[in-house]
């Protein structure tokens, strides 16, 4: 839930004392009207409803917002044109913030079109817009276009929109860097007859960053159903869960990447995205011709159809291609015909620190390469590999079935891997990647951690589960309100204030976790929450430890 109200507050304060505001449909009958009217520095509040209009922002450093939120405030754009339109160089101090962006079709950005321009785009639904006419460059960015424009797109849900050749959802073109941050984008489509990206595409020197989003359930005819990056472009990939995408006849289900291109991929999710036409590779991860450094990622339950199940590698032109993958855990993927964890074609990554488990293929089910051996160091490979440091042991993950993929006190993959090259300081979840002075080899460092696992329904069940030192006792608080600030505290950051309910609910296990069921109220509705943080050992010991702070939130 968004507080609304608060937002007009802060915007007063800082809006400065000579800036106007401007009500529409009060004071203007359309949004349009009231942008031709503003000046800059003012602020315009629309008033719910639906507006059947094509907007342009005409250069002006305004704020344009709804008032009460974009479930009941809708820019339709009649399939007329892009409905919002930032193309005289607008920066940072222009701003759209809270509609339903909606019924647009241009050849370029269906919903949202930046040229040249930097503004902030935020708190928004995008959906079912539609870029069409695919020649050249058009018939691409169904949902947001970038050309030459580096916007900060946060907080937003970029859904069900269509381009007829790239970027379903967002497409980013020439030189475009824009920061895409905190969104969730889904069941978008890229390439009726050609194209890919289903969830983003950069093109041609593009420069983006993409980070805490969930990129779901999109699909693209021709090349990578979530991100692809291509040509030159230089993309930072974090902190996101990319699922559940699908290229249909090409490669690349969740990332992939073409010529030239040089991506940081770290502490991603990447599960179950599908390469799914004839002869085609990498489920999740495919690379061609690029610098790739990918470090403390989840790759599991990926499937393709040829070769690379999680990760497929291939050169053909590029003078020095290179991949470093560390601290990665790659398990439960599935290719056709070879390297079920992770194929190499005429070059292969430098691989450090990684759990290959689990994965299948008729040949190679683990890795595979079409020429020579992959180099490997502190691996734990299923059914042995050489190199200095693998091993050959079950992981013990929490719950491997369960893609609970933590791993146990226990587990010969804590303390186990190289020191030496590590170039995070974080594991994929945010915690100390060096706990215990040796690193643990996967994506997740063994490290007090409080978590859930299960859908939170009305009346269903979630597991709570906290990990930490065999037998400490373990208390859970949870309350209503998360401080704006954590409060340290002898343990640690405390996250939460007032507790709702405090409590000692088990000690951990001899391998490490506690997991506590609990029962979602029948009472509460979608998008109720409750955030929760533990400590694990009693209040003063020496070695006790207040956790993260987790947040159920309600389906």
């Amino acid at each position: 839930m968004r507080c609304w109200s608060f937002c007009l507050v802060i915007l007063f304060a800082v809006g400065g004392a000579h800036a106007a505001t401007i009500y529409v449909p009060d004071n203007f009958s359309t949004i349009q009207e009231a942008i031709d009217a503003a000046s800059s520095g003012d602020v315009i509040i629309v008033r719910p409803g639906t507006y059947v209009e094509n907007i342009d922002f005409v250069g002006k450093a305004i704020i344009v917002m709804s008032e009460m939120g974009p479930e009941v405030t809708v820019i339709d754009g009649g399939q007329l044109d892009s409905v919002v339109k930032f193309q005289n160089h607008e920066e940072n101090d222009s701003e759209l913030d809270g509609f339903s962006i909606t019924n647009g079709r241009a050849d370029e950005g269906g919903g949202i079109y930046c040229f040249g321009s930097s503004p902030i785009i935020s708190n928004s639904i995008i959906s079912d817009n539609s870029a069409e006419y695919p020649y050249a460059y058009r018939g691409s960015g169904g949902g947001i276009s970038c050309f030459w424009a580096s916007p900060v797109v946060v907080n937003n849900i970029i859904t069900n929109n269509r381009a007829d050749l790239n970027g379903g959802g967002v497409y980013c073109l020439k030189f475009s860097s824009p920061s895409i941050v905190n969104n969730t984008i889904t069941d978008n489509i890229a390439g009726e007859t050609a194209g890919g990206g289903g969830g983003i595409l950069c093109d041609y020197h593009s420069k983006p960053l993409i980070m805490n989003n969930i990129i779901s359930n999109n699909l693209a005819l021709c090349a990578s159903g979530g991100i692809l990056c291509s040509w030159y472009s230089s993309a930072t990939i974090k902190n996101n869960l990319i699922s559940n995408n699908v290229c249909v006849d090409g490669n690349a289900g969740g990332i992939g990447s073409g010529a030239y291109c040089d991506l940081i991929i770290e502490n991603n999710v990447i599960i179950g995205n599908s390469a799914t036409g004839d002869w085609r590779n990498g489920g999740g991860l495919t690379f061609g011709d690029a610098k790739v450094h990918i470090v403390n990622n989840i790759i599991s339950n990926n499937k393709a159809n040829w070769r690379g199940g999680g990760i497929y590698c291939s050169s053909t032109t590029h003078p020095n291609p290179s991949a470093l993958v560390m601290n990665n855990t790659i398990v439960n993927n599935v290719a056709g015909d070879s390297g079920g964890g992770i194929y190499g074609d005429r070059f292969f990554p430098e691989i450090t620190n990684t759990i290959f488990w689990n994965n299948s293929a008729p040949t190679g089910p683990e890795l595979a390469s079409r020429y020579g051996s992959p180099p490997t160091t502190c691996c734990d490979i299923k059914g042995g590999w050489p190199g200095t440091g693998n091993i050959d042991a079950d992981p013990l993950f929490v719950d491997l079935a369960g893609d609970d993929l933590h791993i146990t006190f226990e587990s010969p993959c804590r303390d186990s891997g190289d020191n030496s090259a590590l170039p995070q300081i974080t594991d994929f979840e945010g915690d100390p990647r060096i706990a215990n002075d040796v690193v643990d080899i996967g994506a997740d460092e063994f490290y007090y951690h409080l978590y859930h696992t299960g859908d939170a329904i009305p009346g269903g069940t979630v597991e709570i589960k906290v990990i930490g030192f065999p037998l400490a006792p373990v208390t859970l608080a949870w309350g209503y309100e998360i401080l704006d600030r954590p409060y340290p505290v002898q343990h640690g950051d405390l996250h939460i204030w007032p507790f709702v309910w405090c409590g000692f609910v088990g000690n951990i296990s001899q391998g490490g976790v506690l997991s506590i069921p609990i029962t979602v109220s029948s009472n509460w509705s979608s998008g109720d929450f409750a955030p929760m943080q533990a400590l694990v050992g009693p209040w003063g010991g020496a070695h006790s430890q207040l956790t993260n702070l987790t947040t159920v939130v309600v389906e």
